[in-house]
């Protein structure tokens, strides 16, 4: 039992997300779980949680909305027995979670509304962002302790949470793959750089005025540092570099145009090349008739071969920060094993730094696909040795995929990579990425799988799903 100066140092888990959930058996006998944010769909989570709470006939389960109905069959929430409609049993509805924990890795749950009814419907309260210390207060001894022990509150500072960092000044060197090792050289053309258009400054917690739509999800980045913001100007990525208070002051004053670039110590000058702060006179207009050419290419391949690879579609220094802290995160547990999938695939969805990935190349792929499409879910996924992935199509939320590759460890020779495999008209493909690169195609139309990864192996991919901009369903 908790005393009452142990009660005054809770404090909220900073990894929980919490909406509707619900858990079912699966045909294999496993278990699938998905969990639904209020906010995203709360038509559809309402009309979860009182099919979690109620016993509803078939004629009142005709009576909900097509829209909710269809969504609720697919799922295998509701099934057709003969002309009847049930609600599965084997489904157990209320108050989804998942979190991180410090010692027991990754952890999610249902809180079912009929077992646990004061439990669930203090959490879907709290899933509306009512984490108060004041509310903390008023929750009963019994419920704390239970919030206590599902670690959904945590002494301060209990966990040392895995963080996306891109250090301007302590880079990653040994992460960046090897095709990308020949950084530009800076020596000797200082008098022909110029700084960046595309390059913000961050000096505190606020974004910069302008980017605060075109930056979501970043949540867990460390706002300690500044922050310098590079946009890619032929694919209009933002990449954000963390800076010491000393670099940062020198950025500014380079970005007001109080100094020039070779007014800069050597070392930052070249940090700076690398980042694309500075960059040749021509480095805008070059790079977007470069990509404009590869748009080109690749929207017309996409549409005779049904499939696409992109190449390069992460820069170097991003893609070294990217694999650090996707290990990093697996190291502290912090994914959950899929068992739908096969035991040695790890995942998160919507993990935040996936995510802030996920939404910065939705630019890239609306200019290759031949619709206008928005960002459903990402699935951070990490497969070990053995690993397979299981021929399948995928939900509607997945009308269009990117399985970007972030990380091969041991880093092999793109003709030797983990191939994913395609059947198009009869006809199987295959398509091998290095780091950095991804693969486009239907995810709804086109079967896909990956046969076992080889004995000490790991892949880290980000799976990146879209759909078409007027769909309305759920995106998650």
């Amino acid at each position: 039992m908790l005393n009452q100066g142990e009660f005054k140092e809770l404090c909220v888990n900073p990894t929980i997300e919490i909406g509707v959930g619900y858990t079912s058996r699966t045909k294999n006998g496993g278990s699938r779980y998905n969990i639904f944010r209020i906010e995203d769909d709360p038509e559809f989570c309402q009309a979860l949680i009182d099919l979690g709470s109620d016993d509803w006939t078939s004629e009142r389960l005709q009576g909900l909305q097509q829209r909710l109905l269809e969504r609720l069959v697919e799922l295998g929430v509701i099934f057709q027995s003969g002309k009847a409609l049930r609600v599965n049993p084997a489904v157990e509805i209320g108050a989804g979670y998942r979190l991180r924990t410090r010692n027991e890795g990754a952890k999610f749950g249902t809180l079912g509304v009929k077992n646990n009814p004061e439990l669930c419907r203090l959490l879907i309260e709290f899933g509306g962002g009512h984490w108060t210390p004041e509310r903390l207060r008023d929750i009963p001894q019994h419920l704390l302790e239970q919030l206590v022990e599902l670690g959904i509150l945590i002494r301060d500072g209990e966990i040392d949470e895995a963080q996306f960092l891109c250090l301007s000044d302590r880079p990653h060197l040994d992460l960046i793959p090897r095709k990308f090792r020949q950084l530009r050289d800076a020596g000797g053309e200082s008098s022909e750089l110029v700084v960046n258009r595309g390059v913000h400054a961050q000096a505190g917690p606020e974004l910069p005025v302008g980017l605060a739509d075109r930056i979501p999800f970043c949540n867990q980045f460390r706002r300690s540092e500044g922050i310098i913001w590079v946009e890619d100007p032929g694919t209009k990525v933002l990449a954000p570099y963390w800076m010491k208070a000393q670099s940062m002051e020198l950025v500014q004053r380079l970005l007001e145009g109080q100094i020039s670039p070779y007014d800069l110590p050597a070392q930052i000058l070249e940090r700076l090349v690398h980042m694309n702060v500075l960059v040749p006179k021509n480095y805008e207009e070059a790079r977007i008739k470069e990509w404009q050419g590869i748009y080109k290419d690749l929207y017309a391949r996409l549409r005779s071969e049904q499939y696409v690879a992109i190449r390069d579609m992460v820069h170097p220094l991003q893609l070294a920060s990217l694999r650090h802290y996707f290990r990093l995160l697996d190291q502290k547990g912090g994914l959950f094993i899929d068992t739908y999938q096969g035991n040695n695939r790890f995942v998160w969805q919507n993990d935040a730094a996936a995510r802030f990935v996920h939404h910065q190349i939705t630019g890239i792929i609306s200019q290759i696909v031949p619709e206008p499409i928005k960002p459903s879910y990402s699935l951070l996924s990490i497969y070990k040795s053995g690993a397979i992935l299981k021929k399948h199509t995928d939900r509607p939320q997945c009308v269009w995929n990117l399985s970007l590759l972030i990380d091969s460890n041991p880093e092999v020779e793109v003709s030797d990579s983990w191939p994913i495999y395609f059947e198009i008209e009869g006809q199987v493909k295959d398509v091998r990425l290095d780091m950095g690169d991804g693969v486009l195609y239907s995810g709804t139309d086109i079967p896909h799988w990956r046969d076992a990864l080889p004995d000490g192996h790991t892949a880290t991919l980000i799976l990146c799903h879209f759909v078409p901009s007027d769909f309305g369903g759920s995106l998650y």
